[in-house]
């Protein structure tokens, strides 16, 4: 047994009954497999694909797709079907399912993820759009689709309708676990997640079936989840409230916690610490970087950018042809271990062209890292000993320690579904321990403007001011490398190579750059000093807008501390771009993603 880089293990389960009624099922076989937390559905996952290929004679590469909402478990099947030697299959998000669809068929993406995955469903109800690789799967497999609501589940529905009548689906999920109905208030669509469920069996012919036993629970209280999970699902929204205020109150409470170093224990393995608020993950962030706690906060899907990986192998590259031979040589100097192997492939599978196997064209490669939508398997993971996440970021995740905080303020109705539903999902992520947090009140609110938390502190005068406001994973800027200095370009890149999740990040104005570009841009530096990045134009707007005051006399010397490295990913733009900084025609390049509650500092 063996942990991936998403925290969840790799052993091989024996199969029960219930989940090999399920894997052996015929690829033309529709079904929706309940499958509750912790009952290996992601063994069933991959023990499917390999059950489709090796005996239904299905192509992973181009007659199956896996669709999922969870990076962990896109890695567990990876690895497990690396085990059988078995090909590797295409599994993307749903929100990068739609903009693969639109590069597909040649369509400029327009607003935000919402409207991409709306333009995605008018492409395939259009019969007359030409879409090769959906038109050929034989069998799609669908994951957590207890989270599909709204317009992500009519763009699910458009896709059953361009399946062929011969092709099957494996839909799997636990409705127990269905926390996203809350999203349809902005969603053009309004179906909820038990109206999709329905339709899969109403409409699309899908047969019940539900997974029988638990293989993730070791620990005493982990254990107690499972006989909550089974009550829950038996009861009214009433006597589940009760029975879930009686389940809370009978785990360990940890008071209230002033020293976070329990958490650098390595020996106990994995730990989350899981969170109702974007507001309570800022604050449990900055607790932990105070106290020198190594940890990232999880990112949403659709943020995860391309592997760093990526922009490595392609630095000497312009394209557009590139031929297998010498990718497969760049991959040998440049990475090291099973990824080696795998890397080519994986690349392959995400440019698409199975008619050209020995040739990759990267202004393909490049129009599918600008638009988000690379597969998950060509996505950089976030690795840390500690994640801090919301619930419903956490979901498909699977930790040794798992600690809920209980929330300073107002959470919801504690008897409201969604509710009791969301602390379900966080109960059920833990192997070995579950446990409540109480973090001390900071006698603070956030609000959320535009998109970005902002706590918020009363003053003497009774006036309500802003504290500090959260660095996001996307205000790095990524648009194009900076040009002009291009020995200091190469030396960010080289920086970014060796950078570290968890690592602490400073940033600091810089002035010149300021002045040229007319914006408000600081500079990210390691703790060595070396620089990593730069802000973008939104993060300095924001700064402006509630911290201006504080500097009349200008921003010079002004410094941010706070901040951690998330993760590295690649970025591509035009080539002319990339070349004019002095890194090369591929395109693609390395920016930081950096996360923390900050407050603007002046020597």
């Amino acid at each position: 047994m063996s942990p991936t880089t998403d925290g969840t293990m790799t052993e091989r389960l024996e199969l029960d009954d219930s989940q090999r009624a399920v894997v052996a099922a015929g690829a033309d076989a529709r079904l929706l497999v309940i499958a509750g937390a912790g009952q290996g559905k992601t063994e069933v996952v991959a023990s499917r694909i390999a059950y489709l290929v090796e005996e239904e004679e299905l192509s992973a590469s181009s007659e199956m797709m896996v669709l999922s909402f969870s990076r962990a478990a896109v890695h567990v099947v990876r690895t497990r079907l690396e085990a059988r030697e078995v090909a590797r299959v295409d599994v993307r998000t749903f929100d990068s399912l739609a903009s693969y669809i639109l590069a597909q068929c040649g369509v400029e993406p327009v607003g935000d993820f919402a409207s991409r995955v709306r333009q995605a469903t008018g492409l395939l109800a259009d019969q007359d759009n030409e879409l090769d690789e959906i038109e050929n799967i034989g069998h799609l497999i669908l994951d957590e689709v207890q989270d599909l609501v709204g317009d992500r589940a009519e763009m699910t529905l458009a896709l059953l309708d361009r399946l062929d009548e011969s092709a099957g689906f494996t839909a799997l999920g636990d409705p127990l676990q269905g926390i996203y109905d809350f999203t349809l208030e902005k969603s053009t669509s309004k179906m909820t997640s038990a109206e999709f469920l329905d339709r899969l069996v109403s409409v699309y012919g899908a047969t019940r079936v539900a997974l029988q036993h638990n293989y993730r629970a070791r620990g005493a209280f982990p254990r107690n989840v499972i006989q909550l999970g089974e009550s829950l699902r038996s009861e009214s929204e009433s006597e589940a409230a009760n029975t879930l205020v009686d389940f809370e109150y009978s785990l360990p409470h940890s008071g209230e916690i002033t020293d976070w170093g329990f958490l650098n224990d390595a020996d106990t393995g994995r730990t989350a610490i899981l969170c109702a608020t974007n507001g309570e993950v800022l604050r449990v962030s900055r607790f932990l970087t105070s106290q020198s706690v190594d940890h990232v906060v999880r990112r949403q899907a659709r943020d995860f950018g391309a592997a760093r990986w990526v922009a490595e192998v392609f630095e000497d590259f312009a394209g557009p042809e590139v031929p297998r031979v010498d990718v497969e040589s760049a991959i040998q100097r440049e990475l090291d271990g099973a990824l080696r192997d795998e890397a080519w492939y994986l690349l392959k599978g995400a440019e698409g062209r199975t008619r050209t196997m020995n040739q990759l064209n990267l202004p393909r490669l490049r129009s599918l890292i600008a638009s988000g939508s690379v597969p998950l398997t060509l996505t950089e993971p976030d690795t840390a000993q500690v994640i801090v996440s919301t619930i419903h970021k956490a979901k498909g995740l699977e930790f040794e320690r798992a600690y809920l905080v209980h929330p300073n303020g107002p959470a919801g109705d504690h008897r409201d579904w969604r509710v009791l539903r969301e602390k379900y999902v966080a109960f059920s992520r833990a192997r070995d321990e579950v446990a409540m947090l109480d973090i001390p009140n900071g006698w603070s609110k956030f609000e959320n403007r535009n998109g970005r938390q902002r706590e918020r502190k009363r003053s003497k005068s009774g006036k309500w001011y802003t504290a500090a406001i959260e660095f996001g994973t996307t205000d790095s800027r990524d648009s194009a490398p900076t040009p002009g200095d291009t020995l200091r370009a190469r030396n960010v890149q080289r920086h970014l190579r060796d950078a570290k999740p968890g690592e602490v990040i400073t940033a600091h104005h810089d002035a010149a750059l300021s002045d040229i570009a007319g914006e408000l841009l600081f500079v990210l530096c390691d703790a060595a000093g070396n620089e990593l990045g730069i802000t973008d134009t939104w993060f300095g707007n924001a700064l402006r807008y509630d911290f201006d005051y504080w500097f009349r006399e200008g921003w010079g010397g002004v410094t941010i501390d706070g901040l951690r490295l998330t993760a590295v990913d690649t970025v591509a733009c035009d080539p002319r771009l990339t070349d004019a900084a002095g890194l090369g025609e591929s395109g693609l390049w390395l920016v930081p993603r950096a996360f923390g509650l900050v407050t603007p500092n002046q020597d």
